[in-house]
């Protein structure tokens, strides 16, 4: 599918992801929960639709469900 950043994965992917969209991020959910903001929002993503490649990629749910958890009071 391509990459998109940190706020086009928030506002398109992960509110119209029905569990079919997966973000490539290194290390997974692990990589994610330990990444600095500045990070997240200065990476692109790799996104891909379909089944889950590997324990690499998240679903867009989960990554919303992750970064709204990490980062209550901030919405991208």
């Amino acid at each position: 599918m391509g990459k998109v950043n940190s706020a086009q994965i928030y506002s398109l992917v992960c509110h119209n992801d029905f569990g079919r969209v997966f973000i490539g991020i290194k290390r997974g959910e692990r990589g994610f929960i330990d990444m600095p903001l500045q990070k997240i929002e200065k990476t692109s993503w790799q996104v891909t639709t379909g089944k889950q490649p590997n324990s690499q990629w998240i679903s867009g749910e989960r990554y919303r469900e992750l970064y709204e958890k990490r980062f209550p009071d901030r919405k991208i």
